[in-house]
């Protein structure tokens, strides 16, 4: 169960003064003092989620934001919101607001951003001419902003990979396979019996390292 925290609270709160920002046409010190999500408006929240919200009205074209995605052709019941899509010159954009500042996210093959752009595109292709993704993400706290592009055929080779992935985990005997990237956000890493394993040889090896000190 997601039991939330101060962090994902203050993170919610960033949002929603973006999506209020971007749909009101408003800059987001108008919203200082206001509560979301249990959290205060303060002037430094103000200041960098305007960062994001002038990038996001910098691409100018069509705009969309806190869109649902769904990339359940890929990814059994997968879906996602996106905090901005906007098309412009034959471009798809999907630009993620991160407001965290403890981990520095690149949009360069990006697994999230990747998802949300199938999603994306797949709902808009036929419809508009689409040459080229763009996946950015935002994060003013780290004053970050990265940009990663890829063509929709390219995209959707990897589509095709990710479901042939997406299968093997709907297994009984799938693989369990710990990581720092893959078990960073994992809800389940507590009762993970292959982090356990993995945690236990790292402490080992250190236990036979310091053993062989001098």
């Amino acid at each position: 169960k997601d039991k939330g925290s101060p962090y994902a609270a203050e993170g919610s709160c960033a949002h929603e003064v973006a999506d209020k920002a971007l749909k009101g046409k408003k800059d987001c010190a108008e919203f200082i003092g206001k509560e979301y999500h249990g959290h205060e408006v303060t002037q430094e929240m103000a200041d960098y989620v305007q960062e994001y919200v002038d990038y996001v009205r910098g691409l100018k074209g069509s705009q969309e934001y806190e869109q649902r995605v769904d990339f359940d052709d890929w990814v059994w019941k997968g879906f996602g919101t996106s905090d901005a899509i906007v098309y412009a010159d034959n471009t798809l954009y999907v630009v993620d607001l991160k407001y965290g500042q403890g981990h520095k996210v690149d949009a360069d093959e990006n697994p999230q951003g990747m998802l949300y752009a199938l999603g994306a595109l797949s709902e808009r292709d036929g419809l508009m001419e689409i040459d080229l993704i763009t996946i950015v993400i935002v994060q003013p706290r780290l004053d970050h902003i990265s940009e990663w592009s890829i063509k929709p055929d390219d995209l959707y080779k990897w589509g095709e990979w990710v479901a042939n992935r997406a299968q093997l985990c709907l297994r009984d005997d799938a693989e369990l396979v710990a990581g720092e990237s893959q078990c960073l956000w994992c809800k389940a890493k507590a009762t993970c019996p292959e982090l356990m394993k993995r945690t236990e040889q790292a402490l080992m090896c250190d236990f036979d390292s310091m053993t062989e000190l001098p």
